[in-house]
């Protein structure tokens, strides 16, 4: 029964050598299996002997499975245990090879110099055959051999429970070590006749075997699960491998290793496809070279030369010529692999395509250096600011204008620009532009040197990061300022000049004016001269004729006065004017006109009307302008139906409407777009300038001018003035 125990499990662990030659482990326990089985047998066959040469020459071929033995279970230990001291365990065997020597030598056998009889004794049912005789002195010799072999058992149980490995420790080290020792001990009491039994040391060597099975087991157990788990993580090491090549394939990267002693590269098809070469090719490094493009070559030669002598991560880019002539740009990324001993082994490392990314990088380049020169061409200031007022990016122009290096312009806030009087102005457009998205303003810009640049400034809010800023562009109006200042000054001459053509027109309905206040003073004069004659003189009569004198005298001069102001060139004088007098007092320098013409001037002025802020000339000069044209427009027309009105009302939103209505033919429906145009005029002798400066000066008063057809026909030229606030200085 033990035999067939023992070879069972050797014939299992057997075969666990014979699938993994590693296994040098179990192929011990099968040898030791096998021994233990040869000693089973031996002592079975002892047992039945019936003479004492048959037992001496089973006991001696009993020696040499004990020899199988104690060699098995030396390499065993030496193999499970990674023993201590191996030099132990190499003499233990030399000492028992010593004794299977001198087995065959000496006496009978190693045990007996001589048997001298048998004895039956019962045992386990039946009888067995025990020896008496002389014992061998050669046993000492495997006694010691066996103590050594026990010493280095349990030196290596000791370093395995060290170790931390104590199952092994006791199963294996202690375990042998007392199956061992009682065997030993139960075969040397029979040898030295101390007790009457059978040798039955097989069975203590099967209760080792079963302990080393177990833990053998636990190990075959544990393979299992880790082979388990190796097939696990083969699985998982697949996907993972499947989900890095296609993580590589949309990314564009390939993976290669080099060997440097045959220069061969290993290159799975993704690699070669995107260097260009047949997935079916042995790549090497000098086929590789020859597909870099000629410029790069020696760069990547350089590269990989100095990546294998420093052993240091390595970088290049460089360019690959494919078969159809294209250029694919890549970038290879290597580092260099070491074998156990620290020898260089190999060059590992990806290559990632970058041939968009250049491209990209390059059209950036472009975008970048094409926005810049925009950027520059700019003829005004363009620039970048963020919402707290820091210059973020700005043009040449900048430097240009202002005085100020790129380095000071860096440094630049936009409080920076404006003295402490226009920088408040300047805040309130800056609100605007981050509350309503945008601003136009005009602004004087302080230069380096102190002096100020008026400019006409926009800003638009745009989000760059996540991050409000401002981006606009600021023109320098200096030259516009003083085309301005020269067309102001242009058109106060034209407008001039306007005021003396008119009043030639008025010529004749002004010296009629003139004439009678001036009559009336001639006629007193003379009237006061008979009455001075007379004696006495008529005092009454004569301080009324006086005051008459004065009076026709103040009239005079108030007509004088009047068209003196006309008359004068003189810059726009803005005063709280009531729309009452200013009518009248246009009235009393037409009236003599219209009579000449026979046109009825009439008035209809609103009461309460708030006073207008103005220029008293030059809103005269309007409505000058529009009567003189109101008279040329009835003309035409019957005595009876000459009539012009002139109106004055409140037009509502704090404004006061002045207008003149004539009875003419009116105003012909193509001309009304253009009817305030310059030089446009449907007179023969005209300029097509008086309306055209009428427009002008409401305007420059804040107010708007138009001109519409009457529905019983004639026209109405009306404008509008904003009233004066009644804060407002006079």
């Amino acid at each position: 029964m033990v035999a067939a125990a023992c070879l069972t499990l050797g014939a299992v662990h057997v075969l666990v050598w014979f699938r993994n030659r590693e296994a040098i482990a179990n192929l011990m326990f099968s040898l030791l299996a096998a021994g233990t089985a040869g000693m089973a047998a031996c002592e079975l066959l002892m047992a039945h002997a019936q003479t004492t040469a048959g037992y001496g020459h089973w006991l001696r071929l009993f020696q040499v499975a004990v020899w199988l033995v104690f060699l098995a279970l030396a390499g065993f230990i030496h193999f499970h245990l990674r023993a201590w001291r191996p030099g132990l365990a190499w003499i233990a065997c030399l000492v028992r090879t010593a004794a299977l020597v001198l087995n065959f030598c000496t006496g009978i056998n190693l045990n007996y110099r001589e048997i001298t009889s048998l004895q039956h004794v019962p045992f386990l049912g039946g009888t067995a055959a025990v020896a008496s005789g002389v014992p061998n002195p050669a046993m000492a010799v495997g006694q010691f051999g066996l103590v050594i072999l026990l010493v280095y058992v349990a030196g290596a149980a000791v370093k395995t429970w060290q170790r931390g490995d104590r199952r092994g420790a006791l199963l294996v080290g202690a375990g042998t070590v007392f199956f061992v020792f009682a065997g030993t001990v139960q075969a040397l009491l029979v040898f030295w006749g101390f007790v009457a039994t059978p040798i039955s040391a097989s069975l203590f060597f099967a209760g080792m075997l079963a302990a080393m099975s177990f833990e053998l087991s636990s190990d075959l157990l544990r393979a299992a699960r880790v082979d388990r788990e190796l097939r696990q993580r083969e699985v998982q090491l697949r996907d993972s491998e499947e989900r890095v090549n296609l993580a590589a394939e949309s990314a564009g990267v390939g993976f290669w290793s080099l060997n440097p002693a045959t220069g061969s590269f290993w290159t799975p098809p993704r690699t070669l496809e995107l260097l260009g070469f047949a997935p079916s090719i042995a790549l090497d490094l000098e086929t590789f070279l020859r597909a870099v493009h000629p410029d790069d070559r020696e760069r990547v030669s350089e590269t990989v030369r100095e990546a294998l002598r420093s052993r240091q991560p390595a970088r290049v880019e460089y360019r690959v010529v494919q078969p159809d002539g294209s250029v694919r740009r890549m970038v290879s990324l290597g580092r260099s692999r070491l074998d156990e001993q620290g020898r260089l082994s190999g060059l590992m490392g990806v290559s990632i395509e970058v041939t968009s990314l250049r491209m990209t990088e390059e059209a950036l380049t472009d975008a970048r250096t094409l926005t810049q020169a925009v950027f520059d061409s700019v003829p005004g200031l363009l620039y970048l600011y963020t919402q707290d007022g820091a210059m973020v990016r700005w043009n040449k122009k900048h430097e240009e204008l202002t005085g100020y290096s790129a380095e000071e312009l860096a440094r630049m806030n936009l409080t920076d620009w404006f003295s402490e009087e226009d920088l408040a102005p300047v805040r309130r457009e800056w609100e605007k532009i981050f509350t309503e998205g945008r601003t136009t303003t005009e602004i004087l810009l302080r230069r380096k040197d102190g002096t100020k640049v008026p400019c006409l400034a926009t800003g638009v809010r745009v989000e760059l990061e996540g991050k409000p800023h401002m981006v606009g562009i600021a023109m320098d109006i200096t030259q516009r300022k003083r085309l301005e200042e020269e067309s102001k000054r242009h058109f106060q001459e034209l407008a001039h000049v306007s005021r003396v053509a008119i009043m030639g027109e008025l010529t004749a309905s002004l010296a009629h004016e003139l004439n009678q206040p001036l009559g009336a003073i001639l006629r007193n004069a003379e009237t006061a001269g008979i009455l001075l004659r007379r004696d006495p003189p008529d005092l009454e009569e004569l301080r009324a004729i006086v005051a008459d004198i004065c009076r026709d005298d103040h009239r005079a001069s108030d007509v004088i006065e009047r068209l003196r102001d006309l008359l004068k060139q003189k810059c726009l004088q803005p005063d709280r004017l009531e729309a009452g007098t200013l009518i009248g007092e246009t009235v009393s320098l037409v009236r003599s006109e219209a009579v000449e013409h026979h046109v009825r001037l009439t008035t209809a002025i609103l009461p309460g009307l708030p006073p207008v802020m103005g220029d008293r000339v030059q809103l005269q000069q309007v409505l000058l302008n529009l009567l003189v044209n109101a008279f040329d427009a009835v003309k035409e027309q019957p005595d009876s139906r000459r009539h012009v009105l002139i109106t004055a009302r409140d037009a509502g939103e704090g404004r006061v409407e002045l207008g003149v209505q004539d009875s003419g033919a009116g105003i012909r429906a193509e001309d009304l777009p253009r009817l305030f145009d310059s030089f446009f005029t449907r007179k023969a002798s005209g300029l097509g300038m008086g309306l055209s400066i009428c427009r002008t000066i409401v305007e420059a008063h804040g107010g708007r001018i138009r001109a519409e057809n009457n529905p019983d026909g004639g026209a109405t030229f009306s404008f509008t003035l904003p009233a004066a606030a009644a804060n407002e200085p006079a």
